[in-house]
């Protein structure tokens, strides 16, 4: 049985093309509205071919990325294509009136809809001639489209306007499962029909229904001309001939074949002998010549001449000769009778002819329209994947460059350091300060750039979190304290209440902050001031983002009493490496980088950052930014609180890094071994020099081997099972998150901690380090001070695992933090001894062969995971559960030693004393 038999396919695909026209006419590729619809373009286009309703509705909501309702609306009355109408809607205008054409049309529509949309249900009801009641609706098992019913309105719309009702209405309303239409129009007299016409001759889709009012109009004519006058055969030749005239524009509306068929139906039907129709002009007054002949003229025969005018405007001429002896008052109410027939006919065969070429142009220019579309499409399509292409070049540059930055700065900082802390002369320290405040410079720059670049790309992204902003703000000014005191300057926080709640993001709110305040200082003169106000439920809310325009504000206005800006320079003040004081001799240094980031960050919160200045007088900045939530994407709201307070990259001059200097003078690192045999350090690092200073300031502690790349790394784990790893980032042949990745999910290295140490300073970066198993994840530049104190933590932390082992059973292993994969390593090797415990030929030997591992990797790693080794660890398991069988009186101690493995029970005793201090018979005592 074929796919086609097999799948219930409800919906015709013709039923997709004035969809797809809509778009088209929007611009928007096809291939967007049948993503993910498993039907080719060519198969959707096939108006023979059908799709399930699930597919369908896909289609619509794709469409709904794009099209707002009222715009379903529109595209729904695409589907009454303009110039064309069945002969049966032509046949049904003519004949009935209005109201009677509207209930068959309207029952013949929901046939057609029933074969087209096979899932759809209707019921229709008729309460008044002038209304239509319409219910469509799906089963339950269906899900409900409401784009689809909002376009069937449009649908309904353009229908009541071909047929021309007077104030056609339609209340539309969705319902569960589907939609109701219910379909009005008022009763329409003659003299609107008479308007309507008038009004037709103007609209080209008006006039196929002129025709079919025409003829009604003529048809009511002739009744009452029949029931009043009973004038029977002239009227009824006069009502023969304009019939026949009237259907030559059903049968055909070529220009050519309709002048044929009048002349002919003149000489047939009116007896006239000679019949010419000649045409001047087309319905836009242009020149245009066209004739039709029928019959012979007589030259002795009078001819009647008639112009054929179409809105009192001459276009053309009837030439006739009529019979001889014929009554010429007959023959001129005939003509009185035939020649509006005859002029609206001819107007509308000049009108389908306008439309045809029209439509013949249209089409022309369209397909030159769509390949020119088609060019540019490719051309823009290229324009993007070069820009793509440019913007990830750039962003490649700026992730090396800052790479190529931090590594020489950890070799800059990291010796001033030390002389600053080692060295007695007060010149050197103050040089060595010098050039470690240049660097910090350097670093926080780096930073910037980093950020620009992430926002230009959109990699930026806000992780938001609800948090006092007061507190924040205080955190922030206190670390400029020191400043403001050297330079004896005044900085006061006003508020009116000590907790305003609102979602930010921490790390960008701080650098926003930290620039401002450090622009108002460094701009700010000795005994100046500094004043940050905080204004709550701000309303004015004019110059925000459309998407908070309904929510309440919150202010930061920083205010100073120092330089101002110019009035010509402050709406520049915001733009990228612009600097008020540019002059090559300036006062003040800077870059140009942190009002400009600062305006980016404040934008990316939603919220808006203005200046208000004066030049000598001082500046203030105000930020405004949203309470609540409802403007932000659930993707930008995040639980922080397992994540750290992350390091702010703003520089606040020097005595806050003077101060720091002191701390790290009298920073004293734990000792980092206890023991006489050093642990083993591996350090993984592409530069040799930051090898070099790594191992130099680590030797003394450490056994210490070196590693180039990753590869170079993961073979040199794998041979000396090191204690510790200390891995930079950014290396050749595999870079450092592979190597963690590497190390965390092999059972073999799996127990041993990993240090990140990189120039990839994002918190993004840092969380994916953590992700992928690392111990600890630090920046460069770094201090190695920092770095000896998280090896401290690391050791020790194990160092403590190990004591924890010795005071308490093993089985709680999976409440301690140590990897998945340690934890299943070590539940193995217990549930080995355990079931072995009363072996006594159970050997280090059986235990390594049984976890498929080597005696030496195991003794490595039980040593790193419980600080034992696997003779002692199998030996002390077997002890406690003597201890365990003793305290139950499970036997006598001879009896015991032999069931936990012991063949001797004098060395069961001397093991026994050792591990608990007694005998095994002293200890069965003290527990009874």
């Amino acid at each position: 049985m074929s796919e086609r038999n097999q799948i219930k396919k409800e919906v015709s695909c013709k039923v997709l093309q004035t969809n797809f026209l809509a778009c088209k006419n929007r611009g928007i590729s096809l291939d967007k509205i049948i993503h993910n619809i498993p039907y080719s373009l060519e198969y959707l286009t096939n108006k023979h071919e059908r799709i399930e309703w699930k597919y369908f509705l896909k289609i619509m909501r794709n469409m709904g990325e794009y099209f707002d309702l009222n715009e379903f609306e529109d595209a729904g009355r695409l589907h009454i294509t303009p110039g064309f109408y069945p002969e049966g809607i032509l046949a049904g205008m003519i004949f009935f009136s209005s109201n009677k054409f509207s209930r068959i049309l309207a029952k013949k529509v929901f046939e057609i809809g029933d074969m087209m949309i096979t899932c759809i249900k209707h019921e229709i009801g008729f309460p008044s001639k002038n209304n239509i009641f319409v219910k469509l609706y799906l089963d339950n098992n269906y899900e409900t489209c409401p784009e689809f019913f909002i376009s069937i309105k449009g649908y309904w719309f353009e229908l009541g306007k071909i047929i021309g009702h007077k104030n056609f209405r339609i209340n539309f309303d969705l319902i569960e499962q589907g939609a109701t239409y219910n379909i009005s129009w008022e009763k329409e007299g003659v003299l609107f029909n008479i308007k309507k016409r008038l009004n037709w001759l103007f609209n080209m889709k008006g006039a196929f229904a002129d025709l079919t009012e025409s003829h009604e109009e003529l048809i009511k004519q002739y009744n009452e001309l029949d029931k009043s006058k009973r004038i029977l055969q002239k009227q009824a030749t006069q009502l023969k001939i304009v019939n026949h005239i009237s259907k030559s524009i059903k049968q055909n509306l070529d220009l050519k074949k309709t002048l044929n068929q009048i002349t002919l139906t003149l000489i047939n039907d009116a007896e006239f002998t000679y019949a010419k129709i000649k045409l001047s002009k087309d319905v836009d007054e242009n020149k245009f010549e066209i004739e039709s002949i029928s019959g012979e003229q007589n030259q002795s025969v009078k001819t009647i001449k008639k112009n054929i005018e179409i809105n009192n405007t001459k276009i053309g001429e009837l030439l006739i000769q009529p019979k001889i002896n014929s009554y010429e008052l007959e023959i001129e109410e005939l003509l009185n009778y035939l020649l509006p027939v005859i002029n609206i006919t001819i107007h509308d065969a000049l009108v389908l002819r306008a439309i045809t070429d029209y439509k013949d142009n249209l089409e022309t220019k369209v397909e030159n329209r769509t390949y020119e579309l088609k060019n540019a499409q490719e051309k823009l399509s290229k324009t993007v994947q070069l820009l793509k292409e440019a913007q990830q070049t750039q962003n490649r540059f700026f992730t090396n460059i800052s790479h190529e930055f931090r590594t020489p700065l950890t070799l800059i900082m990291g010796p001033a350091e030390q002389i600053i802390k080692q060295s007695k002369n007060s010149r050197v320290i103050e040089e060595a300060k010098l050039i470690y405040r240049s660097a910090k410079k350097i670093n926080r720059l780096t930073n910037q750039l980093m950020d620009i670049s992430k926002i230009e790309s959109g990699k930026i992204k806000l992780k938001t979190s609800k948090q006092n902003l007061i507190s924040i703000l205080d955190e922030n000014i206190s670390l400029f304290r020191s400043i403001t005191e050297r330079k004896n300057i005044s900085m006061n926080l006003s508020n009116e209440t000590n907790e305003i709640y609102i979602y930010l993001d921490r790390d960008k709110l701080d650098k926003i902050i930290g620039n401002l305040l450090s622009n108002a200082i460094k701009f700010t003169p000795v005994g100046g001031y500094v004043n940050i106000e905080i204004k709550n439920n701000i309303l004015d809310k004019n110059f925000v983002p459309e998407c908070t325009k309904n929510l309440e504000f919150v202010e930061i206005a920083i205010s100073d009493n120092g330089i101002g800006i110019p009035k010509e320079k402050l709406d520049k003040i915001f733009d990228r490496f612009y600097q008020v004081d540019n002059n090559l001799n300036r006062e003040y240094e800077g870059t140009g980088i942190g009002l400009s980031l600062s305006r980016e960050l404040v934008e990316l919160h939603k919220g808006k950052i203005i200046v208000e200045s004066e030049e000598g007088k001082g500046s203030t900045f105000r930020i405004f930014l949203p309470k609540g939530k409802n403007h932000l994407l659930p993707s930008e709201i995040i639980d922080t609180t397992s994540f750290s307070k992350t390091q702010k990259d703003y520089d606040v001059e020097d005595l806050r890094i003077e101060k720091q200097m002191v701390d790290y003078i009298t920073f004293e690192p734990n000792l980092l071994s206890s023991n006489n045999e050093k642990p083993f350090l591996l350090i993984i690092e592409d530069n040799t020099e930051v090898r070099n200073y790594i191992k130099k300031n680590l030797y003394d502690h450490f056994n210490i081997c070196e590693a180039v790349d990753g590869e170079d790394g993961w073979e040199k784990a794998i041979n000396i099972m090191p204690d510790l790893i200390i891995s930079d980032v950014m290396m050749p042949k595999m870079d450092g998150f592979e190597l963690c990745k590497k190390i965390k999910i092999d059972e073999s290295t799996s127990h041993i901690p990993v240090i990140m140490l990189t120039a990839k300073a994002t918190l993004e970066d840092k969380i994916s380090g953590f992700d992928i198993g690392a111990d600890e994840y630090i920046m460069k530049p770094f201090e190695i001070e920092e770095l000896k104190s998280r090896i401290n933590n690391l050791l020790q932390q194990r160092k403590r695992l190990h004591e924890h082992y010795k005071k308490h059973q093993l089985f709680d292993i999976v409440d301690q933090k140590i990897s998945s994969i340690d934890q299943k390593f070590i539940s193995k090797v217990l549930e080995l001894i355990k079931n072995n415990i009363s072996n006594s030929e159970f050997t280090i030997e059986l235990l390594a062969e049984n976890l498929a591992v080597s005696r030496s990797l195991l003794n490595k790693k039980l040593s790193a995971l419980v600080g034992h080794a696997p003779g002692e660890l199998i030996k002390r398991i077997r002890l406690n559960k003597a201890a365990d069988l003793l305290k139950h009186k499970s036997g006598n101690v001879t009896e015991i030693s032999f069931e936990v493995g012991f063949n001797n029970s004098s060395y069961f005793t001397e093991c026994f004393k050792k591990q608990f201090g007694v005998s095994p018979t002293q200890f069965q005592k003290q527990n009874h």
